[in-house]
């Protein structure tokens, strides 16, 4: 999570751009400061060269269902920093979004809905496929972005993005199937804890190398270097040829 952060960060996004949700107690947690990472040893900033993450939300304070309300501009009492309401349905001037979920997932073929995990509740109450499905057709229909690009990491994270097919206007990407978990990375002995998910760090990895690399590219470089899982793409024919455009609009800031 906090790798992506830093990847926009260093595209030139400033935190008016970015929405953070995260588990503020672990992220800041000693165990997470000190370890190698995509751009330091340090992930929430301050240090390093790094800028500090402002975190906007806890996720202990929110429901899946409020990810939804973020992204679709429904504020509330509890919902103070959300994505711009737009009027209108042609999305001029409205900007590409990068939607990144890092955590757990599960599927109906291992007893649970589709959906990427919410905390500890119950199956049916993540961020299910049908969420995913709703939100960003509402997105797209009314504006709210131009584009969508959705990057999720969880286990089983195909079952959650498959529900983006028909939707013009938004790719997905996950690092693993349908049937298969996404495997961490980047052991850290000293703290006896795994440091990171191996598609992300190959997604992060290679934009920051490139960050004009044609999805295609992307893809294909996730693909082999994420090892014990199959990188997955969905919705390619209603986005674009991805021989030829690039995610260097969602992750370099164009003013």
């Amino acid at each position: 999570m906090l790798n992506v952060y830093q990847l926009l960060r260093k595209g030139g996004f400033d935190d008016d751009h970015i929405i953070l949700v995260i588990d503020k107690q672990e992220a800041a947690a000693n165990k997470n400061v000190v370890r190698i990472s995509n751009f330091g040893k340090d992930l929430m900033g301050g240090t390093d060269g790094l800028p500090p993450a402002v975190v906007d939300y806890d996720n202990a304070d929110l429901t899946a269902a409020d990810i939804a309300d973020i992204l679709t501009g429904k504020t509330s009492d509890h919902l103070q920093t959300t994505l711009p309401a737009r009027q209108g349905g042609d999305g001029s001037g409205a900007p590409n979004v990068l939607f990144y979920w890092s955590g757990h997932g599960r599927s109906t073929a291992n007893g649970w809905s589709n959906e990427f995990a919410w905390l500890d509740t119950g199956s049916g109450n993540g961020f299910t496929d049908l969420m995913m499905q709703k939100t960003a057709q509402t997105m797209l229909t009314t504006g709210q972005c131009r584009k969508l690009l959705v990057v999720a990491e969880p286990c089983y994270g195909e079952v959650v993005i498959k529900a983006l097919d028909g939707i013009t206007g938004v790719l997905g990407m996950s690092g693993a199937n349908a049937n298969e978990q996404s495997l961490a990375d980047n052991w850290d002995p000293d703290n006896s804890r795994w440091l990171c998910d191996r598609f992300t760090k190959n997604f992060v990895e290679c934009l920051s190398a490139n960050p004009a690399t044609c999805y295609r590219d992307l893809f294909i470089y996730c693909s082999v270097n994420t090892l014990g899982s199959h990188a997955c793409i969905v919705n390619a024919a209603n986005f674009g040829n991805l021989y030829a455009i690039n995610p260097q609009e969602f992750i370099i800031y164009n003013k």
